[in-house]
């Protein structure tokens, strides 16, 4: 149960994400400074499960994870491991290769189904985003897909799940059609604002509820939102430890990065 967005801007990026929990579920802790060895990677951690749904390496790569409740979750077996442990191993890589090597080695069978986006900046100077690459993951129980996403956002909800789907897209569309941005993910990406992506993971359309995304039900709701910014030379993460319609600062964290692929003068 969450909701991801992003924008491409000529020098940054930026990732929007809400996570939605059910209230029983223990807090998170704020994002942490973690050493993979070699790697360094800001990201929240689930005490439960002891992995994460989000996490931004010194590479500038972001890694998100959601639940995939579009698909037949089955039976759960004592043998299948956290999801969340899939953001932790691939923020450990120092590049994308790696990161799809293992994935292709992965025995999906020992987790739940989910949808996993990897984010991938290549920069063409100190100064400007040549390309980003979103790479999104998805297995349903039974196949294991990668594809490229169809919109610059996603959502997932165990709940009236197409119904509430189709709304949350259909408030991503009007905010889009507003823009007037054009067609391409890339060029509808760059026409909205960040303040118009922080309005909308705050929204409660129709109302506060299980439709609306920032998510409202008497058994779970939006328990937190992240909004990472990255450029060339450091990640900021802004962490929000409750629903992004409460009026409330943002714990701020900030990570070096690593620019390799720079073209050398």
């Amino acid at each position: 149960m969450c909701t991801i967005s992003w924008l491409v801007h000529s020098d940054h990026y930026e990732v929007f994400f809400n996570r939605d929990e059910q209230k029983s579920r223990a807090a998170a802790l704020p994002p942490q400074l973690i050493n993979h060895s070699p790697t360094l990677s800001l990201m929240p951690i689930d005490p439960v499960g002891g992995g994460s749904w989000l996490a931004a390496t010194e590479y500038g790569q972001i890694i998100a994870l959601l639940n995939l409740y579009q698909a037949d979750i089955g039976e759960v077996s004592s043998e299948q491991q956290s999801r969340g442990l899939l953001v932790h191993q691939l923020a450990s890589f120092t590049d994308w290769q790696a990161q799809q090597h293992w994935l292709k080695q992965l025995d999906y069978h020992l987790y739940r189904p989910f949808s996993l986006f990897i984010f991938t900046p290549i920069w063409h100077s100190q100064s400007q985003l040549k390309q980003l690459l979103v790479h999104q993951f998805d297995w349903d129980n039974q196949t294991f897909q990668q594809q490229q996403p169809e919109h610059p956002f996603f959502s997932s909800s165990s709940v009236a799940t197409q119904t509430v789907l189709a709304n949350r897209l259909a408030c991503y569309e009007a905010l889009r059609t507003s823009s007037n941005t054009s067609t391409s993910a890339q060029n509808e990406s760059c026409a909205l604002t960040s303040q118009d992506l922080l309005q909308l993971h705050r929204s409660h359309q129709p109302k506060a509820s299980a439709y609306s995304i920032c998510m409202h039900r008497e058994d779970a709701q939006t328990v937190s939102f992240s909004h990472i910014k990255v450029n060339p030379l450091y990640t900021e993460f802004d962490y929000y430890p409750d629903s992004p319609c409460q009026p409330h600062e943002p714990q701020r964290f900030q990570l070096k990065n690593q620019v390799t692929d720079i073209p050398k003068a």
